[in-house]
């Protein structure tokens, strides 16, 4: 919280220098959980894109196939904040050259109006889905690919627009949802 009110008096701090006004952000910014550089526009693409990322050790080629929200749990009575519901997105990541990659769910958050970032779950059980979960903390060698579904907690209404993957090291990958 202490983070996005610093933030906020940074951005009206650089506006006021540079003779521009900044609106206020809605009260929705300010429970997002981290902030992260968004992509330029034009560097989002569609669902079911490929798109390539480069670190020290290893390429990676990464599709973000589609999205569901509701994303229906098979466990009936699982505890779920109220006003909110799971959605998720359907992720293949391939190990190009070099590696091997730790990959995991960490590096993925959707990204709404205003502001809002929503990070992955951080903790869940494979039984609660029917579909495959992508895998969290696994290494993938050179000429490998995992796929699965990466599950968050959303606010039921929240309007989604992107789906990013920042890897440490790494430039960041942006999916447009519409």
């Amino acid at each position: 919280m202490l983070r996005c009110a610093l933030l906020a008096y940074l951005l009206a701090a650089t506006a006021a220098c540079s003779g521009t006004t900044a609106a206020a952000d809605p009260p929705e910014a300010a429970a997002s959980s981290s902030v992260s550089q968004a992509a330029p526009e034009a560097d989002r693409k569609r669902l079911g894109m490929t798109q390539t990322t480069a670190g020290d050790d290893y390429t990676l080629s990464v599709t973000v196939n589609g999205m569901l929200r509701p994303f229906k749990t098979v466990v009936s009575g699982l505890p779920t904040r109220r006003s909110f519901e799971y959605a998720a997105v359907d992720v293949k990541l391939c190990v190009t050259d070099g590696g091997p990659a730790a990959v995991g769910i960490s590096a993925w958050t959707l990204g709404g109006r205003g502001g809002v970032v929503v990070e992955s779950l951080d903790g869940w059980n494979d039984s609660w889905w029917e579909q495959e979960i992508y895998p969290n903390g696994h290494s993938v060698r050179k000429g490998r690919c995992v796929r699965g579904w990466i599950p968050f907690e959303v606010r039921k209404g929240t309007p989604l627009s992107t789906v990013t993957y920042a890897p440490d090291g790494m430039e960041p990958l942006e999916w447009k949802l519409r």
